[in-house]
């Protein structure tokens, strides 16, 4: 009789990871090789021809709700009111600066709204006030 026992056994299959390891290694060369380099750009400023900027006011604007109440030296003016807030910033300088400092419960909205009226009004410096 046949002995075919030898014949039966079965060898597990492996896949070898040299040369998928390999090909990784080359698609990095490649990538790296191929990369385009970009210097970093800086910028020059003719500093000659600068002139020393003139004192301007600093005016400190507290908004205390939505609805556009602004105290501004003591003073309280409606934002709502465009004239009102046109005259105040003629009286005190389009080219001052304005700082706005806003309460906690001041919603991002209306300080959009009262942004967008100082500049109707022409207010050309304001600065947002962060509290840390």
């Amino acid at each position: 009789m046949l002995d075919l026992s030898q014949y039966s056994t079965t060898k597990k299959r492996t896949v070898s990871m040299v040369p998928l390891i390999d090909i990784v290694f080359i698609l990095l060369l490649f990538f790296i090789l191929t990369k385009t380099v970009v210097a970093d750009k800086q910028l020059s400023l003719d500093t000659s021809k600068a002139q020393p900027s003139q004192q301007q006011e600093i005016v400190s604007v507290w908004l205390e709700n939505d609805d556009g109440l602004l105290i501004i030296d003591g003073l309280f003016i409606e934002s709502a009111n465009p004239d009102e807030l046109a005259l105040w910033i003629q009286q005190k300088g389009e080219n001052s600066n304005y700082v706005i400092d806003i309460q906690q419960d001041v919603s991002t909205q209306g300080l959009i709204t009262l942004l967008d009226r100082m500049k109707q009004a022409n207010a050309s410096n304001v600065t947002i006030e962060l509290d840390n």
